[in-house]
């Protein structure tokens, strides 16, 4: 036998089989996590069009997060901010 490395069915002696690459794997997972992401926000979207819609009918409007627990957006009224997660009241 020769001194050069022989080719078989298998692929090269001292070489991993052919298959999925490490990168391509990185790259269908990210493709993935982008799919989910855009998805994500176009849900999100539809979510503060619907809050905003629903705080308006409501005679509220929505402000910045809640500076005290910043678990949930402000509901503005005529006379006082509110935060519905943690009940936080200050007036106008």
């Amino acid at each position: 036998m020769d001194t050069r490395q022989r080719h078989t069915r298998r692929g090269v002696p001292g070489q991993k089989p052919a298959g999925r690459s490490p990168a391509r794997r990185t790259d269908q997972r990210l493709e993935a996590v982008l799919a989910r992401l855009d998805a994500t926000e176009r849900r999100q979207r539809l979510l503060e069009g619907t809050v905003s819609g629903l705080a308006r009918e409501q005679g509220a409007s929505i402000a910045g997060s809640c500076g005290r627990c910043e678990r949930s957006y402000l509901l503005v009224r005529s006379d006082a901010l509110y935060c519905p997660a943690c009940g936080y009241r200050r007036a106008l």
